[in-house]
């Protein structure tokens, strides 16, 4: 529990030789520059980032900062030439690493950049590179810090997905039959632990949750409230206590997620788990998928881990004018870091239950992912969401224009497509390198 919020440092590396900088004002004028505007820039990015500023200029200092066993990301910073061995050995001790070309002007100031070119920086730069990416661990070389951050947050993301545990409750619904069924394979290639617990389970904790305890759900879901269509009262609290329910399962499981075969379940208590769903996904901690889809639920804790923000689990249509139409019944109410109106419905398909009806954001940049074929590949697309013009489908729905329509059929690994607000691409595709995924776009 709480995995996905785990936080991997990024240890800032300033590595400098006294051949090149004689002067130890000069030295520490220059570094306490640098650790300053990265620091800045860093938090500026994210304000929880973690960052660790060192100096390294001699084999002692490696030595004495190697014994303390660091874990994380590294970020090198070379400032003059004849440090490389130190940057070579550092590296071995790191789960990814970024170098900053700090010597063009732009981070820096044009004069201490300059500096940096004098004292060799650029060849050092260059020849560590080229031996760290030969030894096939994650690199990235640029001069823009942000470039550098985009590897820092998937090294992260896989890292936190490894200390990840999700709960199946009942079974994959029989339709969904792109999804992957075996625990051993999601262990293997995600780290994530899966546990198979009965619906049974699930519905002995809904008959004991009271309406009282459910209170505080049910009025949560009507403070803001739009319209009430289908429900009535019973129906939303009914839909509340099953939320509750839910919650305290995943809480006894100490599980970061769950997937749940909600279609069985609805038939057998008559109410819905939408909008428990809905408020997993929406929280910072755990995610939901719906009709036991392991798949989808593997991509909703890859989203979350990567970019702290919920995701939207959908069906997909085609539609004409490269056109995606997205449709589900459950929806997070916090979408593009903002609270979106909604109204409250039944079920689509059943026509019973509660499901939250989302007015998502339209005019914006989404990416729309999938792990799929067997835990083998992932799709990648990317598109603007416009206007959503309602149809007689599941309850939410959203439009979006794809960059490319073609790429999107021809790279499609299931029908559960997640949604997440802004283009994560670059931070996506690092992700499925670092898990050994093939990368559909």
């Amino acid at each position: 529990m709480r995995a996905l919020q785990q936080k991997t440092p990024i240890y800032s590396i300033v590595f400098v030789s006294p051949r090149y900088w004689p002067n130890a004002e000069e030295t520490q004028k220059v570094v306490s520059e640098i650790a300053k505007t990265l620091t800045d820039d860093l938090y500026k990015q994210n304000p929880e980032i973690v960052v660790k500023n060192i100096t390294i200029s001699s084999e002692n200092e490696l030595e004495a900062f190697l014994g303390q066993h660091p874990e994380g990301f590294g970020l090198f910073i070379p400032i003059s030439g004849a440090v490389q061995p130190w940057m070579i050995k550092a590296a071995e001790n790191f789960d990814g690493i970024g170098i900053l070309a700090a010597y063009e002007p732009g981070f820096l100031e044009e004069k201490t950049a300059y500096r940096l070119l004098e004292a060799n920086a650029a060849p050092a730069v260059a020849d560590v590179y080229s031996v760290i990416k030969r030894k096939g661990l994650p690199i990235v070389l640029s001069n823009e810090l942000e470039e550098i951050v985009v590897l820092h947050k998937a090294i992260q993301a896989v890292m936190r997905m490894k200390k990840t545990s999700m709960i199946l409750v009942g079974k994959t619904e029989d339709w969904v039959i792109s999804s992957c069924r075996s625990f051993d394979r999601i262990r293997d290639k995600t780290g994530i632990e899966c546990t198979n617990i009965e619906l049974q389970e699930l519905y002995k904790m809904y008959e004991s949750v009271s309406n009282e305890e459910a209170q505080p759900v049910y009025e949560k879901w009507l403070k803001d409230c739009q319209e009430i269509v289908e429900p009535d009262s019973d129906d939303v609290i009914a839909a509340s206590r099953l939320a509750v329910a839910i919650q305290e399962l995943v809480q006894r499981y100490n599980a970061d997620g769950i997937a749940i075969a909600c279609f069985t379940l609805l038939k057998e208590l008559g109410t819905t788990s939408c909008l428990a769903l809905s408020m997993l996904n929406d929280s910072e901690n755990y995610i939901g998928a719906c009709e036991g889809d392991l798949d989808s639920a593997v991509t909703l804790l890859m989203m979350k881990a990567l970019t702290n923000t919920p995701s939207w689990m959908a069906n997909p249509m085609i539609e004409k004018g490269n056109v995606l139409k997205l449709s589900h019944c459950s929806a997070p109410l916090i979408m593009a870091g903002k609270s979106c109106s909604y109204k409250l419905r039944s079920h689509h398909e059943s026509g019973i239950g509660v499901s939250p009806q989302v007015s998502l954001p339209e005019g914006l940049a989404v990416t729309i992912t999938r792990v799929g074929d067997d835990l083998s590949s992932i799709s990648v697309n990317t598109g603007i969401t416009v206007d959503t013009i309602y149809t007689p489908t599941c309850r939410t729905q959203l439009r979006i224009r794809l960059d490319s329509m073609t790429d999107f059929i021809e790279n499609l690994l299931g029908c559960h497509q997640i949604v997440t607000y802004g283009n994560h691409l670059k931070q996506v595709s690092h992700v499925a390198k670092l898990l050994g995924l093939k990368i559909l776009n």
